[in-house]
């Protein structure tokens, strides 16, 4: 199915000299950009992303080139940054995940594990 769009996201926001839908009044306690991609890390843990997906940096199972508002990525996180083309997060368990170009052979849709005990 189709990843869930972020409910607070109404008003229309610039980032990377594209339009995005971006509610500023929603609490966001890291956000952190890539080459083409946004991601936002909110207080309960939810990572939230949106921008180009060219190389599945969102994280979202699909291919699929842009999504102009914040998706819901995986949750129980704790820290998060966006790369050039991908995406790593290191959930409370200490487990250290990413998606997109993780590899220059391969794209990476979908969140992965990629280690145990990671320090934020």
């Amino acid at each position: 199915g189709q990843a869930p769009t972020d409910p607070d996201a109404p008003s229309l926001g610039v980032f990377l000299q594209r339009e995005y839908f971006f509610n500023p009044d929603t609490k966001y306690t890291t956000l952190s950009g890539g080459n083409d991609h946004m991601v936002a890390l909110r207080p309960d843990g939810s990572l939230w992303a949106w921008g180009s997906n060219k190389y599945g940096q969102l994280g979202i199972g699909t291919g699929r080139a842009a999504y102009n508002a914040p998706i819901s990525v995986i949750d129980n996180v704790k820290w998060a940054r966006a790369g050039e083309n991908s995406t790593f997060a290191i959930k409370n368990d200490g487990s250290l995940w990413g998606f997109g170009r993780l590899d220059l052979n391969e794209n990476t849709l979908s969140p992965v594990k990629l280690a145990d005990g990671a320090k934020s």
